[in-house]
């Protein structure tokens, strides 16, 4: 999961739950990265997402650009996952 911001963040406002990722109430185990050439922000899962789930995403508040102009209040949006799709049988030859 990424996020791109229109401006660079101070790097020191990047705590490592940033960016956090929920299923059920639940925290997925996983990893925040901040790539500061592209402004972005990017939440790697420690394990593949569960098929047909759903999940939510945060970004904490707190985050700040390089002048010190923070984010107030977390943000939150959900996203589903699809149900397991098996892959085509193989031609017959």
């Amino acid at each position: 999961v990424s996020v791109t911001f229109d401006e660079p963040l101070d790097p020191s406002s990047i705590p490592s739950g940033a960016l956090s990722l929920a299923a059920s109430g639940h925290a997925v185990d996983g990893a925040v990265s901040y790539d500061a050439t592209s402004r972005t922000l990017t939440f790697t899962p420690a394990a593949p997402l569960a098929a047909d789930t759903a999940y939510t995403v945060t970004l904490a508040a707190g985050l700040a650009d390089g002048i010190g102009n923070a984010r107030l209040q977390p943000t939150s949006w959900t996203f589903d996952t699809i149900a397991n799709i098996a892959p085509p049988a193989p031609p017959a030859f």
